[in-house]
C-alpha cells in the first residue's frame, strides 16, 4: 500500500505541476526541490516572476498534523538557505476543521528562523490547507 500511495502522490504532483504551468507559464515550477543538508525534498516549489515562492505538499487521503509539520520543515529549510516563501499549501483529499485551526495557530504563534543574511527576520508563516476538489486535482 505504501508503494501505491507514493505512486499516486507522484502522479498527483505531476498533474499539479502541469496545472500550475498551464495557468502561469512564466512561473518556474520544480518538484523534489531539496532543502536542509539532508536535501529533504519539497513536493512542488513555484517561483513567480516577481520572486515570490509558494511551496506545496501533496497528500492522498485526509490531512494530518505531520503533513503541516512537513510544510514547516520545508519553509524553515528555504529560509535558512536565504529564500523567503510567501505561502505554503497542503493539498489533501480532505481535512478536519481542527487541522485548519492548527495551521492558523502555527501562522499566528510560531516564529520562523531568521534569514541567514544580516540575521534579518523571516516573514510569518502562511500555511493553508486546500482540498484536491478546490483546486481541480480530483478530476
Amino acid at each position: 500500500p505504501e508503494k501505491q500511495r507514493e505512486k499516486s502522490e507522484t502522479v498527483l504532483r505531476k498533474k499539479w505541476m502541469k496545472k500550475l504551468t498551464d495557468v502561469n507559464p512564466n512561473d518556474a515550477v520544480t518538484d523534489e526541490y531539496g532543502v536542509w543538508p539532508t536535501k529533504t525534498s519539497i513536493d512542488v516549489l513555484r517561483t513567480q516572476p516577481d520572486g515570490s515562492i509558494t511551496i506545496y505538499e501533496i497528500k492522498i487521503g485526509t490531512g494530518t498534523p505531520i503533513n503541516l509539520y512537513q510544510l514547516k520543515m520545508y519553509w524553515d529549510g528555504l529560509v535558512l538557505s536565504g529564500k523567503q516563501p510567501k505561502e505554503a499549501i497542503l493539498l489533501v483529499e480532505d481535512y478536519r476543521t481542527n487541522l485548519k485551526e492548527m495551521a492558523d495557530m502555527m501562522n499566528s504563534s510560531l516564529n520562523p528562523p531568521n534569514l541567514p543574511n544580516n540575521n534579518q527576520m523571516s516573514s510569518k508563516y502562511n500555511f493553508m490547507i486546500k482540498k484536491h476538489s478546490e483546486v481541480g486535482l480530483d478530476d
